[in-house]
C-alpha cells in the first residue's frame, strides 16, 4: 500500500470517486491522520467512504458508479476490494461458526 505505484493508483481512484459521486467524502489511508488504516507491514489498507443522506435508490446508484470506477482503475500494482461494515461482520460471524 505504501509503494509508489499503489499509492498513485489508489489516490487516483479516490479522486475519481470524489469527482463522480455526489456528496461523498473519503478518509484516505494516505492522509497522516489516518495512518491507522494501513497495516503494520504496509501490505493492507482501507479507506472509509462517508455518504451524505440520500434516498435508498441513490445509495445503489453511488455504489454502482464506485464499482465502475474501481473496474476502470485496476492496476497490476494492487488489488482493491469493496465492502461494508455489515458485510465484514457477516463474514466474521461465518468464520467463527465453522
Amino acid at each position: 500500500m505504501k509503494g509508489l505505484g499503489v499509492q498513485q493508483a489508489m489516490e487516483r481512484f479516490f479522486a475519481n470517486i470524489e469527482r463522480d459521486v455526489d456528496a461523498v467524502t473519503i478518509a484516505s489511508p494516505y492522509a497522516g491522520e489516518n495512518a491507522r488504516q494501513i497495516s503494520r507491514d504496509g501490505t493492507i489498507a482501507y479507506a472509509e467512504l462517508q455518504f451524505k443522506d440520500r434516498e435508498s435508490a441513490d445509495y445503489q446508484d453511488a455504489a454502482d458508479r464506485i464499482i465502475e470506477l474501481r473496474d476502470r482503475s485496476r492496476s497490476p500494482a494492487c488489488a482493491s476490494r469493496l465492502g461494508t461494515r455489515s458485510s465484514r461482520s457477516r463474514s466474521s460471524a461465518a468464520k467463527e461458526s465453522d
